[in-house]
C-alpha cells in the first residue's frame, strides 16, 4: 500500500471516531428506575418542575462541532437511560476550539413523562 493512501485512510478512521465517541460520568443524586430506552429519554432546557433528580452528570466528546455535541448527547442520553432517568437537562456547555466539547446537567425521572 502507498504511504500516501495509508495516511489518508488512517487519517478518515480517526476523524470517524472522534466524531462518534462520547464519555459521561455521573453521580447519583436520587434512585435509580428500571432502565429504558435510549430514545425515551427526551431533552430539555428546563427541568420539570415534579421531576425527580437521578444524577447529575458531566460529559464530553472530542472536537468542538455539532457533532461534538450531538455525540456527547448521545452518550447522555445512553447514560440516562441506564439508570431509568427519562429526560436529561444540559445546563452548562462549553467547546474549547479544535479539542473538545463538554456538557453537564441532571438526569431525571418523571412518571409518565414519555408517553
Amino acid at each position: 500500500m502507498k504511504p500516501t493512501i495509508f495516511l489518508s485512510a488512517l487519517f478518515a478512521s480517526l476523524l470517524a471516531g472522534c466524531a462518534s465517541v462520547g464519555e459521561v460520568r455521573h453521580v447519583l443524586t436520587g434512585d435509580e428506575h428500571p432502565p429504558i430506552q435510549a430514545d425515551a429519554v427526551k431533552v430539555t432546557q428546563i427541568r420539570p418542575v415534579l421531576s425527580e433528580p437521578v444524577a447529575t452528570f458531566m460529559a464530553s466528546a472530542p472536537g468542538s462541532t455539532q457533532d461534538s455535541f450531538d455525540a456527547a448527547v448521545k452518550a447522555t442520553k445512553e447514560d440516562a437511560a441506564k439508570l431509568g432517568a427519562n429526560g436529561l437537562t444540559v445546563t452548562h456547555w462549553k467547546y474549547i476550539e479544535g479539542r473538545e466539547t463538554y456538557l453537564d446537567g441532571i438526569e431525571w425521572w418523571l412518571p409518565d413523562f414519555a408517553k
